[in-house]
């Protein structure tokens, strides 16, 4: 695991997780464009990813499925529901798609990586944390997928 100097940059905490360095690196270059994120670590493998997120904290992951070690849906198995940051998928398989949002993913950005769809899924993130620490609940990702909770606010208050 790898962290990163400018971790008190921006309010959106994020970890990238990918086996390929370049992969990492062309990432890393796109969100840090974006003033609100901070890049807080880098993962290779997938129990780097695990304890990453749990001594980091990141409200964001972008995580590759295909790792060396354990693959992204094991990662996001092993964590604590209540633990969970938002997951955005990179990887070059599509076939992928359906069973990452099953598992309540986010988004789903295949490679290459092209800078407008890492943006499109910078925004969904953007708005479900927003809406979490408005609420202080986590706000379940699958909601708009799968036709859950619908998150409401009134007077103040995400419902």
């Amino acid at each position: 695991m790898t962290r990163e100097s400018h971790a008190g940059r921006g309010d959106v905490r994020v970890l990238v997780v990918d086996d390929e360095p370049l992969a990492r690196a062309g990432l890393r270059a796109i969100l840090r464009e974006e003033r609100d994120l901070s890049v807080v670590g880098e993962s290779a493998c997938g129990a780097d990813a695990i304890a990453a997120i749990g001594e980091l904290s990141p409200d964001l992951v972008f995580l590759d499925i295909a790792l060396p070690d354990v693959d992204g849906f094991d990662v996001i198995q092993r964590l604590p529901a209540d633990k969970r940051p938002a997951i955005v998928f990179v990887t070059a398989h599509s076939d992928h798609a359906l069973r990452a949002f099953e598992a309540r993913a986010l988004d789903y950005v295949t490679k290459p990586i092209r800078r407008e769809r890492v943006r499109e899924a910078v925004a969904r993130a953007r708005e479900r944390i927003r809406l979490e620490r408005l609420d202080g609940q986590p706000t379940p990702a699958s909601a708009a997928v799968t036709g859950g909770p619908l998150a409401l606010k009134i007077d103040g208050r995400v419902h």
